[in-house]
């Protein structure tokens, strides 16, 4: 097993796991360095925190996946969970993709902001952006900006400036492959106190650039 973004918390509420001390890229976080974790450069600048030295690609998260269902539990490993073989009826898997950190509600301390692409087998894989926040009794789900399957708004690329979530959404016209899709929307969604909520005005419709990030479309 690969280990990251160590942290010596035990994790309640939405993210449990084990202790372990920092990791190397716990400390280069803290240094404000870019950090390649599976081919993805993270932008850690804003990592000001503890939540840097989170192991988040090798922890326990209960999550609910899809509106009106129940938690559903992942023990993620190398930034992956495989319930079974592909091809099984019960065949769940979980990819969390690597942090962006910054400080989203206003206390100087950075939050972390994650996107976990689920798939069950089938062709769809459906995606959300998760936001947790230091707590003294580690990682604390803050809130989530929900995602969609693929082209049909799937998230990209994830920032954090000016206190704000920068997240680009696919979208794909009836034309367009289902991997393919031809346009993205960036939206601003920002911490209200007790939700994220996109701020509408600042929503920018744009041609997806052709060599640009596309969505997960493949374990």
């Amino acid at each position: 097993m690969l280990d990251r973004w160590r942290s010596p918390a035990a994790i309640a509420l939405a993210l449990l796991g084990c202790s372990a001390p920092p990791s190397a890229q716990g400390a280069k976080a803290a240094s404000g360095a870019a950090v390649a974790t599976r081919g993805v450069v993270t932008d850690v600048s804003g990592a000001n925190g503890p939540l840097a030295a989170i192991d988040w690609a090798n922890r326990r998260y209960e999550l609910t996946m899809f509106e009106g269902e129940g938690e559903m539990d992942f023990a993620v490993v190398d930034g992956v969970y495989e319930s079974s073989t592909p091809g099984d009826p019960n065949f769940e898997w979980l990819a969390v993709q690597p942090p962006v950190y910054g400080d989203l509600d206003g206390d100087g301390v950075a939050e972390a902001a994650i996107v976990v692409v689920y798939n069950n087998g089938r062709e769809r894989f459906d995606d959300k952006l998760l936001v947790y926040t230091a707590s003294p009794d580690g990682p604390r789900q803050l809130g989530i900006v929900y995602g969609g399957n693929r082209g049909d708004g799937g998230l990209g690329p994830i920032a954090i400036r000016d206190g704000a979530l920068r997240v680009t959404r696919f979208r794909g016209e009836p034309s367009d492959p289902p991997c393919q899709p031809s346009q993205q929307v960036i939206e601003t969604w920002r911490w209200d106190g007790r939700f994220f909520t996109e701020t509408e005005s600042a929503r920018r419709p744009e041609t997806r650039p052709r060599q640009g990030p596309q969505p997960r479309c493949a374990r």
